[in-house]
């Protein structure tokens, strides 16, 4: 967990990877360094799995393609 709204995953191939990407969250800068650093403390990591994450079947996912196909169903206008 990132905050108490949000999920962050990363997936890497291989564990190296994965460290060097942790290594540059702690070396970021500027704006992004308090959000990189909260990200690098939170970081955990998880077996492999053949079934990956997704948020496929998140409610914002389905109010998303309703108005897209909403839109295109009326012939998009302004487009």
């Amino acid at each position: 967990r990132y905050d108490e709204f949000n999920s962050i995953v990363l997936g890497f191939s291989d564990v190296t990877a994965a460290r060097l990407a942790t290594k540059r969250l702690l070396a970021a800068q500027g704006s992004a360094r308090a959000p990189s650093q909260i990200l690098a403390e939170r970081l955990r990591p998880t077996n492999p799995t053949d079934e990956p994450f997704t948020d496929d079947r998140a409610p914002v996912e389905l109010l998303t393609d309703q108005g897209l196909l909403a839109y295109l169903r009326s012939g998009a206008p302004g487009a």
